[in-house]
């Protein structure tokens, strides 16, 4: 007898638990902007927006996504007073984190409009396939190109599972979108030109990057390597 009212009230105790509602909170009081981010709620929601959107995977879709709002772009501010047009987030580089001169990691939504003045953009650095000239191509931070097509840098993305391509072109950093598969080559470590050291020194006025590095990476179109050049913060 004594067993079955433990059992009894064992079964009774499970079951009050699983009655009670989960209370989940959101990452974010703004739902739909990234986790231990300042990030306003015009900005929560081109986040849901570009997520249900790539999701869809219609070309149509997506031309008009990059229209209206623009796709996620990683880069840096030197604040973090509220926008409603960038999120902004803590660095984790100790050099950044100094009570004097401090960096943020930030994210705009880039589209064909200017912007907002306090983002200052990423850039690799690499020579135009048309005239060899030293160019800078806005990329998101921590993110190399997995190849070039002419002066046109393509970036694997993913946004929940979901795998695509940002394809960036020199000089205008015009953005595009697209879900093919591009060949695959492999990326290898490679010296610095001094050309291209010298036009990313001319940008680290700020002292955001405390070195950087070099690699060669392959342009379907020339089909050859050519040299890029990308900062690091830490």
């Amino acid at each position: 007898m004594n067993i079955l009212k433990i059992i009894t009230t064992i079964l009774l105790t499970i079951m009050a638990f699983a009655e009670k509602p989960v209370d989940i909170k959101p990452l974010h009081i703004n739902q739909g902007c990234p986790e231990n981010s300042s990030c306003s709620k015009e900005q929560a929601s081109r986040y849901k927006q570009f997520e249900s959107i790539i999701k869809s995977k219609k070309d149509a879709n997506i031309r008009n996504l990059l229209k209206d709002i623009g796709a996620p772009i990683t880069g840096w501010a030197l604040t973090d007073k509220p926008e409603k047009d960038i999120t902004i987030y803590d660095s984790a580089c100790p050099s950044h984190r100094k009570a004097e001169g401090r960096v943020f990691v930030s994210e705009i939504f880039i589209t064909k409009n200017k912007t907002p003045e306090n983002f200052i953009p990423h850039y690799i650095y690499t020579f135009s396939s048309i005239d060899q000239k030293p160019i800078r191509v806005m990329t998101p931070y921590r993110t190399l190109p997995q190849i070039f097509m002419g002066d046109t840098a393509v970036m694997m993305m993913d946004t929940d599972g979901v795998y695509y391509n940002y394809l960036i072109e020199g000089k205008t950093n015009k953005l595009s979108i697209d879900f093919k598969s591009y060949p695959y080559f492999e990326i290898i470590d490679s010296e610095c030109s001094s050309e291209l050291s010298k036009l990313f020194k001319e940008d680290n006025k700020n002292s955001i990057y405390e070195y950087y590095m070099c690699k060669k990476i392959w342009n379907e179109k020339t089909k050859k390597y050519q040299d890029v050049l990308y900062g690091r913060g830490c």
